[in-house]
């Protein structure tokens, strides 16, 4: 198939995706990833592989630490880079207006003690940064990031990190 035909057949395979809540669901799901496949979905970068994942098996409810367990299953957590929304629990990277509450998840850290990825990315806590004035924490050998915001008067100005990938030890905070 060329490509704008693999696209086409994507979107068909997504639409009925969405409306889907029977047991043709994990058959849509195969079939759909196999067609991102196929577009390069599945990129290599060096000696490192970046994947998209539509969903991990699951029933109709799973917890974050059920996915995280799915997904180092499917891949070797130690050369991974994962983007998990959540925070790790207890770091510098969840903590949260009014009064400096950690908000992070205690999965995402258990995982990352216990998987201890290469990088972790997140979100969610979009004032840390502000409170603590790190965007930045080690857990064992693990490198987690979350590069938060800041409130000001005209709004919310968005923070960003910048890394390559080949030498984490430079990576640099916009606002650093």
């Amino acid at each position: 198939m060329k490509t704008r035909e693999l696209l086409n057949e994507c979107d068909k395979i997504y639409s009925k995706l969405l409306n889907c809540k029977n047991k043709d669901r994990k058959k849509l799901e195969k079939l759909y990833l196999n067609l991102l496949s196929k577009l390069g979905y599945i990129y290599h970068i060096g000696h490192y592989t970046v994947r998209g994942i539509l969903s991990v098996d699951k029933a109709e409810q799973t917890t974050i630490e059920e996915d995280l367990k799915a997904l180092a299953k499917r891949t070797n957590p130690r050369k991974t880079i994962f983007v998990i929304h959540a925070p790790p629990w207890k770091t510098k990277l969840d903590r949260v207006y009014p009064d400096d509450t950690h908000i992070g998840s205690k999965a995402v850290r258990e995982f990352i003690e216990r998987e201890q990825p290469l990088l972790t990315l997140h979100g969610h806590a979009h004032e840390s940064f502000e409170l603590s004035g790190k965007f930045m924490e080690i857990i064992g050998k693990t490198i987690s990031i979350n590069p938060g915001s800041e409130h000001q008067k005209k709004g919310v100005k968005l923070n960003a990190v910048i890394f390559d990938v080949y030498n984490l030890k430079k990576i640099r905070h916009t606002k650093s």
